[in-house]
């Protein structure tokens, strides 16, 4: 199965957010499937929280369309967060874990408890 045949797990055109004048996520769009291992990476002040917390449905976007886990966000932003787990900063990770054991520590490694590791 091609990735265009596949339906999107997180799916962004044209994010926009602005803090007064300043523009910290410009025009982003990207696609993420299941299975896929996604990250930003960038000097401090490029966006990526900010960009991660407008995945998350923390903050709104000023422009563009964003669909997360099949919730429209701004407006399914609570429906969202109640089904996956976000970390934005290093100070929460636990050295002995690996990167991919530490998502199953944050929202558990029971299949099927509704929750999604993205």
């Amino acid at each position: 199965m091609t990735a265009m045949s596949r339906n999107a797990v997180i799916s962004v055109r044209g994010l926009t957010r602005r803090f007064g004048p300043m523009v910290a996520v410009d025009d982003r769009s990207l696609d993420v499937y299941g299975g896929e291992i996604f990250g930003f990476l960038g000097h401090n002040g490029a966006g990526m929280t900010t960009t991660v917390r407008l995945l998350n449905g923390a903050l709104d976007a000023d422009e563009g369309n964003v669909r997360v886990a099949g919730c429209s966000l701004p407006g399914e932003g609570p429906v969202l967060r109640r089904h996956t787990g976000v970390l934005t900063e290093t100070p929460a990770l636990e050295e002995r874990l690996t990167g991919r054991r530490h998502p199953h520590r944050r929202v558990g490694d029971r299949p099927g408890d509704g929750r999604h590791v993205l």
